[in-house]
């Protein structure tokens, strides 16, 4: 959590982890033809976040408030 005027504010992964436990089974994006849920889309999101800690990038950012993006074709 972040701290905003002395009030404890969830990162974003945590609002997304909240998110996925109500509405797990829920759509969560639409791409031309498909679909994907919150439940899929958080085990994406935590496979690629596991990858990005496993070559390194957590000692890259430290210290650091940092937003990563990812471009896919």
């Amino acid at each position: 959590p972040q701290q905003n005027q002395g009030i404890l504010q969830p990162c974003f992964h945590q609002m997304f982890e909240a998110q996925t436990n109500i509405n797990a089974d829920n759509i969560a994006l639409v791409w031309q033809e498909q679909t994907i849920t919150y439940r899929e889309l958080n085990i994406k999101a935590n496979r690629l976040a596991r990858l990005l800690l496993q070559r390194g990038i957590e000692q890259e950012l430290k210290h650091q408030e940092v937003l990563i993006t990812v471009y896919l074709e």
